[in-house]
C-alpha cells in the first residue's frame, strides 16, 4: 500500500513540475480566426492551444535498426525493414557495411539450469532490495548469450538487428559496429 502511495506522490510531483516548467507556453487562445472552430453560434468558439516556439523539439534519432537479410554481397549486406514506420519507402531496404571490426552475435537461448540460478538470484535480490529502505536498480537476467560468429555464418532470411555508432534513422547506407541474429524458436 505504501508503495502505491509512492507513486501516486511522485506522479503528483511530476505532473506539477511539467506544469511549472511549461504552463506559461501554453496559451489559451480565444481570439476568433478565420478557420476557428464554431459550434454554430455566433460568437461561442472553442478554444484553440497554441503550443509556444520556446517548447523543446526532441529529433527522433537512433542507432538501431532492424529487418530482415535479403541479400549478402561481400562486406555489405542489403536489410529489408518490415512493416517501416517512415514516410520514405526507399528507407525500407538499407545497405549495411561490414568490415573486421563489426562484431557479429548470434542470440542463443541460455541453459536452462543457469536460467534458473539466475532468476532465483534475481528474486533474491528483489526481497532484499524491497526490504532495504535503498531504491536499487536491479536488471533481469538476460535469457540468451552472445555467440560470436563471421560474416559467413550470417543467412539470407535471418531477422537480425544493427548498431551503428552514429544516428541511422534516415541513412540509406552505414557502417555497423555489432550485428545480433535474432533468436528464432525452432
Amino acid at each position: 500500500m505504501n508503495k502505491k502511495i509512492l507513486v501516486i506522490g511522485f506522479v503528483v510531483v511530476v505532473v506539477f513540475v511539467v506544469i511549472g516548467l511549461y504552463g506559461d507556453k501554453v496559451i489559451l487562445n480565444r481570439e476568433i480566426r478565420d478557420n476557428s472552430i464554431s459550434n454554430g453560434s455566433e460568437g461561442l468558439i472553442s478554444p484553440v492551444v497554441d503550443i509556444s516556439t520556446d517548447l523543446p523539439k526532441k529529433e527522433f534519432q537512433s542507432k538501431k535498426v532492424s529487418g530482415r537479410i535479403k541479400e549478402i554481397n561481400g562486406q555489405k549486406l542489403i536489410l529489408r525493414i518490415e512493416p517501416s514506420s517512415l514516410d520514405s519507402s526507399e528507407l525500407n531496404e538499407r545497405i549495411v557495411e561490414v568490415n573486421e571490426s563489426t562484431k557479429i552475435y548470434r542470440l542463443v537461448l541460455k541453459d536452462q539450469e543457469k536460467m534458473h540460478e539466475e532468476l532465483e538470484n534475481y528474486s533474491k535480490n528483489i526481497k532484499d532490495a524491497t526490504s532495504e529502505s535503498e531504491n536499487k536498480l536491479l536488471a533481469m537476467p538476460d535469457m540468451f548469450v552472445k555467440q560470436e560468429i563471421n560474416l559467413q555464418d550470417i543467412k539470407v532470411g535471418e531477422q537480425v538487428t544493427i548498431v551503428a555508432e552514429n544516428d541511422i534513422y534516415m541513412e540509406k547506407q552505414f557502417f555497423a559496429m555489432e550485428i545480433f541474429i535474432e533468436y528464432v524458436l525452432e
